[in-house]
């Protein structure tokens, strides 16, 4: 499979359906009919606080796609992070303090690439079939590669997120010629999606 290694270059990781987003701080993520800001999404406010006014590709896996995927871009890593799930009772009671009733399990790298800063690219799991099998790096390794497999969703549908923070990418505008009416962009991983601004 080709993959565009082009510097400067952003390639989808996955096969599915991207929608593109500008970040703000109340921004709503709509992701497996759950609602997330940013910070909750993280589970981390500070970091979140670094792609505030910055942009986000959310890439919507259906029971169809490939669901293995491979890293956006090549950097170097940070740090990483993995989000338990909630499942919330639905008692009237907890519903008052408690605005959701699920949470689906996250995992994130933070990688920094020396053209667009640092990334984050975010697994979610799909709601009780969702499983994330990211591979182990190396004791030591401390690099990571545009097109090599970062992992693989074991059953169901699942997303994947990128952000980047303010003024680094630019969309390729070209692929608004294949969206949908809901917005969606089918998309290949391997595909040339955005650029340095």
């Amino acid at each position: 499979m080709y993959y565009d290694m082009t510097e400067g270059h952003l390639i989808s990781p996955c096969d599915g359906f991207l929608t593109y987003t500008k970040i703000q701080e109340d921004k709503i993520f709509d992701i497996k009919n759950t609602n997330y800001t940013l910070k909750d999404l993280l589970d981390n406010e500070k970091l979140a606080e670094h792609f505030y006014d910055g942009d986000a590709f959310v890439f919507r896996l259906t029971p169809a796609n490939f669901h293995r995927y491979c890293y956006a871009a090549a950097g170097r890593i940070l740090f990483s992070g993995k989000i338990q799930g909630k499942l919330h009772c639905v008692r009237p009671i907890a519903l008052r303090t408690v605005p959701v009733f699920v949470q689906n399990c996250r995992e994130y790298l933070a990688y920094k690439n020396k053209d667009f800063g640092m990334i984050v690219q975010m697994e979610i799991g799909a709601l009780l079939v969702g499983k994330i099998s990211n591979h182990r790096h190396a004791e030591g390794a401390d690099q990571v590669r545009a097109g090599v497999e970062k992992g693989y969703f074991e059953f169901g549908g699942s997303t994947i997120l990128l952000l980047f923070q303010k003024d680094i990418i630019a969309f390729r505008e070209e692929l608004y010629n294949r969206q949908s009416p809901d917005g969606e962009i089918p998309v290949h991983m391997g595909d040339f999606i955005a650029r340095l601004k």
